[in-house]
This record gives C-alpha cells, structure tokens and sequence, in this order.
C-alpha cells in the first residue's frame, strides 16, 4: 500500500514545487514591477521640479517683454497722434519719426526640460491632460518665435532701404546745419519722401507684430499658471 501511494506524494510533492516556482515569478514581478514604478515616479518628478523652472524663467522673461511692448506702443501712439495737428511738415515728421524706438526684440524661451521629455519619449510618464497642455504650450512659443523672426526680415529690409536713402543720426546731425541739410536732403529730390515711405512702413510692421505678441504672450502666461497648477497637484498627490 505504501508503494501504492508513493507516485501520489510524489505529485504532491511535483505541484507544490511548481507551485512555490509560479509564486516566486509573481513576487519577482511585482518586485520588479513596484522598482520600475518607483525610478519612474522618481523621474517624473524630477521633470515636475525642471519644467516649474522652466515656467519660472518663461513668466519673468515674457512679463519682462510685455512691459517694453506696452512702452514703445504708447510712443507709436504718440506718433501717430502727431498727424492730427495740422501743418505737418516733412522735417517735422522726420524728427518725431527719430523719436521711435527701433529696437526689435527677438525672443528666447526655456525649451531644454520639454524637449529632454520628447526626444527621450518620457512625455509618456506625464498624465495626458499636462501632456497635452505643454506640447501645446511649446508649439504656441515655437510658433510666436517664427513669426517675429519673418516679420523682423521686413522689418530691416525697410530699414536698410530707408539707410540708403539717408535715415540716419547724420540727419539729426545735420538739423542745426542749413546748408548741410539742403545739400543731404534737397528739396526737389524724392530722397526725403523716401526714407519717410520706408521708416513709417518698417515702424508700423514692427508696430503690427508687437500688438498680436502683446496678445500672444497674455495668454501664454494664462496657461503657464494653469500648467504650473497642473504640476504643483501632480507633486501633493504623490
């Protein structure tokens, strides 16, 4: 009888063996799985902390363009207000036009953490909606950044046009100098109507562009606050 039951204990004892192996595999995996879980939330938030930089940098820099926008807008109104006073003449409207502000500010923002997440494909780690609103933010500054630049390109084009036609300090130079002025700028040449053709149209490109920046980048500090919201939950909740 003894003999007779030996094959059955050594099932029992085959299945138990088995048994201990499976449970072993399934505690390893989840060990495994819990390590991955655990160096990818680690990841994560060392992302979290880089992109709340990141946003930092961008708030500060597109504030800091939004002032000097709004400056040289109310110059440009001023300048423009100029044409209502009657008797406006050409010197007159030369000199007021030298009052502008002819600097083109070209922008730069913090890209370095946003693109770590896209060209390592650890954008996945983040929850679909933060996702979706930083690679949305990005596109909106690449986009903004692409826009200024072509509309810089008219802009100097218009500029070095205006050069060649005799816009520069030597004009404001040569204000004082009568005869100095008749000899750069005669009366019977189309040279003055030139220069003030193409710095008019330079400054209202310039003036153009820098409006729907103004608008761009109001909004875009609107989703930095809502993205900087988004991560600072992320980081309470884990």
């Amino acid at each position: 009888m003894a003999d007779d039951n030996r094959p059955l204990k050594y099932m029992r004892y085959a299945i138990g063996e088995i048994v201990l192996v499976v449970v072993g595999i399934l505690i390893a995996l989840q060990i495994n799985n819990w390590n991955e879980n655990n160096k990818s939330d680690v990841i994560r938030k060392d992302y979290y902390y880089q992109l709340l930089d990141d946003l930092e940098i961008d708030k500060n820099e597109m504030t800091s363009i939004i002032d000097q926008i709004e400056s040289r807008k109310k110059k440009y109104d001023s300048y423009i207000k100029t044409f209502e006073a009657p008797g406006l003449g050409p010197i007159e409207l030369i000199e007021n036009i030298s009052k502008l502000d002819y600097v083109f500010r070209f922008y730069s923002f913090e890209t370095s953490t946003m693109e770590s997440l896209l060209n390592t494909g650890d954008i996945k780690l983040l929850p679909n909606l933060l996702r979706r609103k930083l690679i949305r933010f990005n596109r909106s500054k690449q986009t903004e950044i692409e826009r200024t630049t072509l509309n810089y390109i008219e802009y100097r084009d218009k500029l070095r046009q205006a050069e060649l036609s005799g816009f520069s300090d030597l004009y404001d130079r040569s204000l004082q100098h009568e005869d100095l002025l008749a000899l750069l700028y005669p009366s019977n040449s189309n040279q003055l109507k030139e220069v003030i053709y193409s710095v008019d149209a330079a400054i209202r490109i310039k003036n153009m562009t820098e409006t729907v920046s103004l608008s761009v980048l109001k909004e875009l500090l609107v989703e930095i606050e809502i993205i900087d919201e988004l991560i600072n939950k992320e980081l309470e909740e884990n």
